[in-house]
C-alpha cells in the first residue's frame, strides 16, 4: 500500500495526467475542504463538483517541492502553472495539509496565493471556486 505522502501528491500527479476522475476518487466523499481563498469549509462533494468545472478552464500541472508525512497527516509544498484560453499563465504556489485515512483524502486545508488567483484565474473559474464554498 502506498504511504500517506504518495497518497496525498498522487493526487495532484493524477491532475498532470489528466486523470481528473481518478484523482476525485481519492476525496473522501464524508471529509472537508478549507481554503485561504474565504477561511470558509466545504464538503468533498461541492469540492469534487466545482474541481470537475473548474479542471476544462484551467489545465493545472503541479510541481512538488517538498512532501512530509506525521502518520496520518501529510503536508506537500506545491507549485502550479497552467496556460489559459486567453493566452495568460498561472503560476500559483501551495501548502497543503491532508489528513489521509483509510488510502484517501478525508481532510485538506490549502494555502494558496489567493491574489493571484483573483487576478489571473479566469472570472468563471475564480467564481466557480468561491461557490464551492457557499
Amino acid at each position: 500500500m502506498p504511504s500517506n505522502k504518495e497518497i496525498g501528491w498522487s493526487y495532484f500527479d493524477l491532475f498532470n495526467q489528466g486523470r481528473i476522475e481518478e484523482a476525485l476518487a481519492l476525496l473522501d466523499d464524508s471529509g472537508t475542504w478549507w481554503n485561504t481563498l474565504n477561511r470558509k469549509t466545504t464538503t468533498m462533494q461541492k469540492m469534487k463538483a466545482a474541481t470537475r468545472q473548474i479542471a476544462p478552464l484551467v489545465p493545472f500541472k503541479f510541481t512538488l517541492h517538498h512532501a512530509l508525512q506525521d502518520g496520518d497527516m501529510v503536508a506537500l509544498d506545491l507549485e502550479s502553472h497552467a496556460v489559459l484560453p486567453n493566452g495568460k499563465t498561472y503560476n500559483n504556489v501551495y501548502a497543503y495539509i491532508f489528513t489521509i485515512r483509510n488510502g484517501k483524502i478525508l481532510h485538506c486545508r490549502e494555502h494558496a496565493d489567493t491574489k493571484h488567483a483573483a487576478e489571473v484565474l479566469p472570472a468563471d473559474a475564480f467564481a466557480l471556486d468561491v461557490a464551492s464554498y457557499e
